[in-house]
């Protein structure tokens, strides 16, 4: 079969057979009351099924085994065994809950049984040799469960995870295409079918969540295309024309998100499990921008910085990070920049408004139970 319409096939399928279960999703949860109830982290007053990650995982297994031959099941069986426990953990955590202990201590063994069968980062960029299985093993638990919690933590207003996945696998799509790795550029674009047909239902006024089902699931497989890229036969196919930490601008904004916010709460001796409202959205909105503009932009901050880093990151590893680090940290710091300069403007007697009341929380939060932030801000 002609690569293209091999590739046609698996997105079509994904795409299609996500939109009709997630519709279909959406009034079996009304009906059986399987809907998600808002908390202190939520800022949607609605009560909406946070089961879209069913569908999601549903379409991109179907199209992958339907499109490849069932490639995907057959010679990687660990990556769908995982996929699959994180998935079941997702829902459980969707609808009755679950402690963040538990949900770390699942990553970790699935992360474990990854490693056990040869998924696994063996070597780092800009460095010679391989790596001892200890640090291997390590590096590659602690990648994995990184890219799992950055995805879930960016999950906070309707729109935004799913819009970066969707172009998180547009772009290791073309990337393995270019390569001529065909079976990962189905894997990539079938993911992106999924998520493209959820989000029809999800941007805006949602009428379904992607919930921990979907977050940690679409995680996985970004954490998964992400060592295919570290490999050495990937660092091999990629020198020539990209830099070899050319995966951490696909990953960008939510790898950046979750760095700041986790440091932020080690700062305030907090515990990094613990969820507050510290986030680049909750920020945004703050500053008074609506859901569907804070999705916009992020993708746009997304997409410049993965189209900079194609052509301008630097083929040492070490210079590349640092200089990815700068637009990482250039949103925070501008906004607070502006809060600081607007605070000096201000005479104390005028009482804040109520962005700047939503502010002084974010600046000041410590303490909250991290569970699902979902929004429809206002």
């Amino acid at each position: 079969m002609n690569p293209a319409i091999y590739v046609l096939f698996g997105f079509l399928i994904s795409l299609g057979t996500s939109y009709l279960l997630t519709r279909t999703l959406i009034d079996v949860a009304k009906k059986k009351g399987l809907l998600d109830a808002n908390n202190c982290l939520k800022q949607h007053s609605e009560k909406v099924c946070a089961l879209g990650g069913v569908g999601i995982f549903s379409a991109f297994w179907l199209a992958t085994f339907l499109a490849g031959n069932g490639f995907a099941v057959r010679d990687i069986p660990c990556l769908f065994a995982g996929a699959f426990i994180l998935f079941l953990a997702g829902v459980k955590d969707d609808l009755t809950g679950m402690l963040a202990l538990k949900r770390l201590a699942l990553q970790i063994g699935v992360a474990s049984l990854l490693f056990y069968s040869g998924i696994r980062i063996s070597a780092l960029p800009g460095m010679d040799g391989t790596l001892p299985l200890l640090l291997s093993y390590l590096l590659t638990t602690l990648f994995i469960g990184a890219v799992l919690n950055a995805y879930n933590f960016i999950d906070g207003i309707n729109g935004l995870a799913g819009g970066l996945g969707v172009i998180s696998g547009l772009t290791f799509f073309g990337l393995f295409l270019a390569c001529g790795e065909i079976k990962m550029a189905l894997m990539a674009v079938s993911l992106t079918g999924a998520l493209l047909g959820f989000l029809w239902f999800n941007f805006d006024r949602a009428r379904v969540f992607m919930g921990d089902n979907g977050s940690t699931f679409m995680g996985l497989m970004l954490a998964w295309f992400s060592i295919v890229f570290l490999s050495e036969r990937g660092q091999a196919e990629v020198e020539s024309f990209v830099s070899p930490v050319f995966f951490m601008a696909i990953l960008f904004v939510p790898l950046a998100d979750m760095a700041k916010v986790v440091l932020g709460r080690l700062w305030r001796k907090s515990s990094p499990f613990r969820g507050d409202r510290t986030h680049i959205h909750h920020l945004m909105a703050a500053h008074g921008f609506g859901p569907a503009k804070t999705c916009w932009l992020l993708y746009g901050w997304q997409i410049i910085v993965i189209i900079f880093s194609l052509f301008f990151l630097p083929q040492n590893a070490f210079r590349a990070i640092a200089l990815l680090a700068l637009p990482a940290g250039l949103p925070y710091f501008s906004f607070y920049l502006y809060d600081r300069a607007k605070k000096r403007k201000r005479p104390s007697e005028i009482r804040p408004s109520e962005n700047e009341q939503q502010l002084e929380s974010i600046y000041t939060h410590d303490s909250l139970n991290h569970k699902s932030k979902h929004a429809t801000l206002p």
